[in-house]
């Protein structure tokens, strides 16, 4: 995982005792690029059983050499829109465990996993690497589920609907609100924005919307918030994924600016 205007070449620089970089061979016409035979198992797969590994083998194929001297080009709209995940593996010689970490440290991630493995865990922890991907897999249904939900919230609001702007808080949600005070329930919540849109307070919109994930059933999401005639920060809004797999708010905490 590099980061931008780097190439897999430049992050090893510096690496010079790495097994697999000093068992490298490289086709006549430096096409491609391969691991010696002899150093192939050690090399990539040390804690993986020889006939497993053997079974496997004929996949391992060299690699075209080009794209290891190319540097990415990755933007903050596209790559950066992306929720990244990182398993480290602590025994690899492939790709030393400091080389990982510089990794994920140049580009934050939501979650980090680590194994006690060589390059190739998806041989030798199968079930591991597959409960990760699980984890992986219902944190980010909370994503989506929170996602859909606030901009469900959005568009109740914004068509004058108090009721439907509270419907998406849990029945005994809590609501502090800078500086107007605290709303237990949804009655009080909805009685909050009933008073809100009788204003004339409407087209809400969100920038630099965080969410984070906490668990497989929850998560925070914070943001800056404007509307026609008001704005503010939402510092936290604790979102629970509900039976029916909709998110729900339980606690919403946010200030309106003076």
């Amino acid at each position: 995982m590099l980061p931008n205007s780097v190439s897999f070449l430049d992050a090893m620089a510096n690496v010079t005792t790495l097994e697999v970089l000093n068992n490298l061979v490289f086709s006549a016409d430096k096409l491609t690029v391969g691991i010696n035979e002899a150093a192939l198992h050690s090399a990539v797969a040390s804690d993986v059983p020889a006939g497993d590994f053997a079974a496997a083998k004929p996949n391992l194929v060299a690699e075209p050499t080009a794209p290891l001297g190319e540097k990415l080009q990755l933007t903050e709209a596209r790559h950066g829109s992306i929720p990244r995940y990182y398993v480290e593996c602590t025994q690899d010689n492939a790709i030393p465990w400091d080389i990982q970490r510089g990794m994920y440290a140049g580009q934050p991630v939501a979650q980090v996993y680590t194994l006690a493995s060589s390059h190739a865990p998806m041989f030798s922890m199968p079930q591991t690497v597959a409960d990760i991907l699980d984890d992986i897999a219902a944190k980010e249904a909370v994503r989506n589920a929170i996602e859909a939900a606030s901009e469900e919230w959005k568009t109740a609001f914004n068509a004058g609907s108090a009721a439907g702007a509270a419907a998406v808080y849990e029945p005994d949600a809590i609501m502090v609100v800078k500086p107007f005070g605290t709303f237990k329930g949804r009655a009080a919540i909805q009685g909050f924005w009933a008073n809100i849109i009788a204003q004339g307070l409407t087209n809400v919109r969100y920038a630099g919307t965080k969410v984070e994930i906490l668990d497989r059933q929850s998560g925070v999401l914070s943001a800056d918030w404007q509307m026609n005639k008001a704005a503010g920060t939402i510092t936290k809004e604790l979102w629970v994924l509900q039976n029916d797999g909709r998110a729900l708010l339980r606690e919403d905490f946010f200030e309106a600016y003076p």
